[in-house]
C-alpha cells in the first residue's frame, strides 16, 4: 500500500541523512520538497523554478527517465567521474537505452529503495 512505501522512503531518507551528518558528507535528502500532493506537473514545475533560480542548490534529484532529454542541460555525463567498467557493471541493456542521451550517461541505475542507491542514481551540479 502507498502508506507504508511512503513511511519505508522516508525512513531511508532519515537514515540517509543521520549518515550524511555523522560523516560530514554535506548532503540532506529531502522528500516531496514540491508540494504535499503526488502530482508529477507539481514536482516539474518545482524542478523547473529550482534549477532556474541560482540560489537553490540541488545536488541529486529522482525523475521518470521519459523526462531525460528535458532534464538534460541540468545533468552531468556520469562518463566523467566514473570508469567505463564500473558504469557497465550498472548499466543493463534497458539502460542503456533509457540513461543515455546524446552519447552522455545520465544515471546508471534503476530506481531501488536504498539509500545508497538513491546517492547514484543521478547527479546534478546547477552552476
Amino acid at each position: 500500500n502507498e502508506e507504508d512505501n511512503d513511511g519505508y522512503l522516508i525512513d531511508i531518507i532519515k537514515k540517509f541523512n543521520i549518515e550524511s551528518e555523522k560523516n560530514n558528507w554535506d548532503i540532506q535528502l529531502i522528500s516531496k520538497p514540491y508540494s504535499s500532493s503526488n502530482n508529477v506537473e507539481d514536482y516539474n514545475l518545482y524542478l523547473e523554478k529550482s534549477f532556474k533560480n541560482k540560489n537553490v542548490d540541488i545536488d541529486l534529484f529522482i525523475f521518470n527517465h521519459v523526462y531525460l532529454k528535458h532534464y538534460s542541460n541540468y545533468l552531468q555525463n556520469l562518463r566523467l567521474y566514473f570508469s567505463y567498467e564500473h558504469l557497465n557493471s550498472y548499466l543493463t541493456e534497458t539502460g542503456k537505452q533509457t540513461n543515455i542521451y546524446n552519447s552522455h550517461i545520465y544515471s546508471f541505475v534503476n530506481i531501488y529503495l536504498s539509500f545508497i542507491i538513491i546517492i547514484i542514481i543521478i547527479i546534478i551540479i546547477i552552476d
